[in-house]
């Protein structure tokens, strides 16, 4: 039921989306697919947790600042009379974040096979990714004659670490399979993630297996197998990457810095009140007709002080959560470092918590959560 949802509610998200050769379009179904993916986890908690009266377990410092952040941008878009659309919307997401971690880590405690069903869950979606990526870039190069960069790269790049959870996993497959799709997308914030999370990743195996010399090797293949993906992309896309990595390109991260000026300096002539609170949802797009593009600063801005100090609470949460699983379970320890290093390069030059990506995030640390209180569990 959760994949069929999800899978349509993704279906409806592409075919609005501006990356896709769609903007404009009326995002209202989507939105509306989204609350039932959130109404389906609600009945989930009542029905696995409150009907059968189970005691519920103490939450994880992660859920406890999903739940802080939420009740902060309630109130922000109260006090200032947010827009009531993008108020439901966020706050829908804001709570779908906070149900995904639960229904991951509740449902891998309770499923004996759990870790071999969202494998294959993860596997699906992938493919149906990959094959929706495929597709945009033939109807996009159709349409306008050349080479789309497309978001869905990003949703690749996040099914990576689930996907390393298993210690059933083909890495080779996972490792091709992610590369191929993420420089075909021509994104670079997903081709500059997956860089690092395959050296991190491998750094932390090493780490766990106390394996130097067989890690240097590996990163030295990784680095090799990125290099080769780059020049191969490079090649069939005519010099696009290389010119979309060019200095000039980068410094101006495609129209960023400009918007992160304006939004520092609207910040900045803020009274003591309004940069404490913020402008509240849809503020930004106000502004500069999208979001900042910087989730630390799309907090400032629409949350205020406060709220980019719960943010802040939130990465440190993350932090603690992935330096603690190389002492209380090792073998999930390489995955957490790889999903960490993915989540503070987006928030950097896209947004995790604010995009739909964030059932991705969010629901990994859920289900990393389900297998250590499992884990910890067992006698011996």
């Amino acid at each position: 039921m959760l994949l069929a949802v999800y899978l349509f509610f993704s279906f409806n998200d592409m075919q609005t989306s501006a990356q896709t050769g769609n903007s404009g379009a009326d995002r209202g179904l989507a939105h509306a697919v989204l609350l039932v993916l959130t109404g389906y986890l609600i009945f989930y908690f009542f029905q696995n947790t409150l009907a059968k009266k189970l005691k519920l377990q103490v939450p994880s410092s992660i859920l406890k600042i999903l739940f802080f952040i939420m009740g902060w941008i309630l109130l922000v878009d109260i006090i200032c009379t947010a827009d009531f659309w993008s108020m439901a919307v966020q706050i829908n997401m804001s709570l779908l974040w906070i149900l995904s971690f639960y229904f991951f880590s509740s449902y891998v405690q309770k499923q004996a096979e759990a870790i071999c069903l969202i494998d294959r869950f993860v596997w699906v979606v992938m493919l149906f990714y990959c094959v929706s990526e495929v597709y945009y870039i033939i109807y996009m190069m159709g349409k306008y004659n050349r080479f789309p960069v497309l978001n869905l790269a990003y949703n690749i790049v996040a099914l990576l670490p689930w996907l390393l959870i298993n210690p059933k996993c083909n890495k080779k497959l996972v490792y091709a399979v992610t590369i191929i799709a993420v420089f075909a997308s021509m994104k670079r914030g997903a081709i500059i993630s997956i860089a690092a999370m395959l050296l991190i990743e491998t750094w932390a195996d090493s780490k766990v297996k106390k394996k130097p010399i067989k890690a240097l090797i590996k990163i030295s293949i990784v680095v090799l197998a990125l290099f080769a993906a780059f020049g191969i992309a490079d090649y069939f896309t005519n010099g696009l990457i290389s010119t979309r990595f060019s200095l000039e390109q980068l410094e101006s991260g495609s129209g960023r810095m400009d918007m992160w000026g304006i939004a520092i300096k609207a910040i900045s002539e803020r009274n003591v009140f309004s940069f404490l609170i913020g402008g509240g949802n849809g503020s930004s797009v106000a502004l500069l007709g999208t979001g900042v593009h910087n989730e630390w600063l799309e907090f400032l801005f629409s949350f205020g002080a406060i709220g980019l100090l719960f943010y802040i609470g939130l990465i440190i949460s993350f932090v603690k959560q992935t330096v603690s699983m190389f002492h209380r379970a090792p073998e999930y320890a390489p995955a957490c470092c790889a999903m960490l290093v993915f989540y503070l390069i987006i928030s950097m030059v896209s947004t995790g918590y604010g995009g739909y990506v964030g059932f991705l995030l969010f629901g990994f640390w859920g289900y990393v959560d389900g297998l250590v209180r499992k884990k910890e569990r067992k006698p011996g």
